[in-house]
């Protein structure tokens, strides 16, 4: 092992996580000569067993997502920073909310050198804003932001709005700190280009089943399409989740039996599942960068999704799909209507998307930019 080798430990809320979305990131580390160490919440058995098979010590966090716990997140703060005094890494990468606040407060306490944390979304924590609750909770937690971000060298951004909002609420001490990457990447080699099937034509929505993802008006489009193109299938893939934007297990089932679409649950592969789909569609309010609609470029599927941060940046409007505005039910339709109305451009736009991953999206080149930004692209020799 070179002598410049680091230690590094990449910490998220999610074990799950940081094999879907951080795989690469963490072999890639290891491919540099870094002794790389992967902790987050939740474990499941598959993650865990894919960390252990490329010898990444991992370690299971106290994380409780979805509130605000002033006990959990205190016992979280004190693990990390018990476990970063024992570890002593030279360098640690932070994501998701509690991670990238109580890990930044516990990695700075326990001497890490080099902080750095990934935003990649604002969630639906700083969404909310309507009731007097929701307000007292933004103030908690842009507080806790300023406070655990004041101790990293680079933050880094997956969309630009979102590191301006950042920089306007003060969150972040100078714009030097921030560094924006093209969101999670897709890796090319794992999703590859599939023929895709016109009959019938199938609708998927890949998410958390939240309504701020906008599953409720794919639901309600979907409904109205039906009446009007009864052999199109809708189809909404992804888990169930305590976050307070949860839609309840019985308003699924609800929809279900109405007919109205198809849910799958949580898929440890979604591949297939983009298989057999003709177009994707994320009607999210707000994105860091979606990876589900990345996932679907790469294997030549054509996007229906939002005018707003994230989601925007995947879409060139009429090229590889259709941009819609949050929450319009009936523009939702309409792009989605304008597959079944034409469905030869199904393939075509489909083919743009796959060139438009290839050329702005591959994880490699994106975490080439993390890893630049960290000051660790080169390898130890």
């Amino acid at each position: 092992m070179s002598l410049n080798a680091q230690t590094i430990v990449i910490v998220g809320s999610l074990t799950h996580s940081l094999v879907n979305f951080r795989g690469p990131l963490l072999l890639q580390l290891q491919a540099l000569g870094h002794r790389v160490h992967a902790w987050a919440g939740e474990p499941d058995p598959a993650s865990v067993s894919w960390l252990q098979r490329h010898n990444i010590p991992y370690q299971p966090l106290p994380v409780q997502r979805g509130s605000l716990s002033p006990r959990r997140d205190l016992q979280l703060l004190s693990t990390l920073t018990r476990r970063l005094r024992q570890l002593r890494p030279e360098s640690a990468l932070f994501y998701t909310i509690k991670p990238v606040v109580f890990g930044s407060i516990a990695a700075k306490a326990a001497g890490v050198s080099q902080i750095h944390s990934l935003i990649t979304g604002l969630g639906s924590a700083l969404l909310s804003k309507q009731r007097w609750s929701d307000r007292v909770r933004l103030q908690a937690i842009h507080r806790l932001y300023r406070q655990g971000l004041r101790y990293n060298r680079c933050v880094f951004f997956q969309n630009p709005d979102d590191r301006d909002y950042f920089l306007d609420h003060g969150l972040l001490q100078s714009p030097t700190q921030s560094r924006t990457v093209r969101g999670s990447g897709v890796d090319l080699k794992r999703f590859k280009p599939a023929p895709v099937p016109v009959q019938p034509i199938r609708f998927l929505l890949v998410a958390r089943m939240l309504y701020d993802k906008g599953v409720a008006e794919f639901v309600q489009a979907a409904r109205l399409l039906r009446s009007r193109y009864p052999q199109a299938e809708f189809v909404l893939l992804g888990p169930t989740d305590p976050n307070p934007s949860a839609i309840s297990d019985a308003t699924i089932s609800r929809w279900q039996q109405e007919g109205v679409v198809q849910y799958v649950g949580l898929q440890e592969d979604v591949r297939p599942h983009l298989a057999k789909a003709s177009v994707l569609v994320l009607p999210s309010y707000r994105e860091g960068t979606p990876r589900s609609v990345l996932e679907a470029m790469a294997m030549g599927r054509p996007i229906v999704t939002t005018q707003t941060p994230g989601c925007q940046e995947t879409v060139q409007q009429g090229v590889n799909g259709y941009l819609v505005p949050v929450r319009s039910v009936r523009l939702l339709a309409e792009a989605m209507e304008q597959f079944l109305l034409n469905p030869s451009q199904i393939e075509s736009m489909g083919q743009q998307s796959l060139l438009r991953a290839q050329r702005l999206y591959n994880v490699h080149d994106v975490n080439d930019d993390l890893l630049e930004g960290m000051g660790l692209l080169r390898p130890c020799s």
